[in-house]
């Protein structure tokens, strides 16, 4: 029994890599559809295919974003800025390689900020 503890502990701590990975990180950056400037503090949430796991995170001041542990499989992916239209996109989170998305977000119409299409003067 006791010869069995170290090898216990060697498939505790090896099995991921043994018997392949079953979670993956999902990273990307959101930024502003026209400017293109990235938007700080966006809220992106990734929702299980079942419905019943959600992941959160927020952008980061580079418009950044980065989720651990995401079950590989397909997912809804779901961006949240004040002032601008929220977006989900379909994502699939694969095996052996991280998942990238880059995502653009158009400011709402309604928002004081939007001016519209331009005409020429």
């Amino acid at each position: 029994m006791v010869r069995r503890i170290p090898f216990i502990l060697f498939l505790l701590f090896t099995g991921n890599q043994l018997f392949g990975q079953f979670t993956q990180t999902v990273r990307g950056k959101v930024v502003d559809n026209e400017t293109n400037y990235q938007l700080i503090g966006a809220t992106i949430q990734i929702i299980t295919s079942d419905i019943t796991q959600q992941y959160e995170a927020a952008t980061d001041t580079l418009g950044d974003f980065s989720i651990p542990n995401v079950p590989i499989g397909k997912h809804e992916l779901i961006v949240k800025y004040y002032g601008y239209d929220n977006k989900a996109v379909t994502i699939e989170v694969n095996s052996g390689r991280e998942t990238y998305v880059d995502l653009s977000l158009q400011l709402l119409s309604s928002h004081p900020l939007y001016q519209g299409p331009q005409e020429p003067l």
